[in-house]
């Protein structure tokens, strides 16, 4: 009987911005709201939805794109805050790729 991968699960991040600057993304952020039944570690992230703030690498991040676990921990992933005092709440999804391949719903 081949073994199933079960795929990960992914919560919600809520990410909060002091006084208007930008933050970058630590890997916490995305550790602290990651599980696998399998015990497979977190690999890469997929962000989606509204990502016009997202910088991966001093580039626009492309919705869907895999970024490795390793640009995060390299302080590579940042999310640009707005340019104004208004409150805004920007809405996006996350999903996990743990180290077997598999993808969070």
């Amino acid at each position: 009987v081949p073994e199933v991968n079960n795929p990960p699960l992914a919560g919600d991040i809520e990410i909060e911005l002091d006084n208007r600057q930008d933050r970058v993304l630590n890997i916490n952020d995305f550790l602290n709201h990651f599980s696998d039944i399998d015990n497979d570690d977190l690999a890469a992230v997929i962000i989606e939805g509204n990502v016009q703030r997202y910088l991966l690498n001093n580039l626009p991040y492309i919705e869907g794109t895999q970024i490795p676990r390793s640009l995060i921990e390299s302080g590579l992933l940042i999310f640009k805050a707005p340019d104004t005092s208004d409150y805004s709440e920007d809405a996006t999804i996350w999903k996990a790729v743990d180290t077997a391949g598999s993808i969070s719903n």
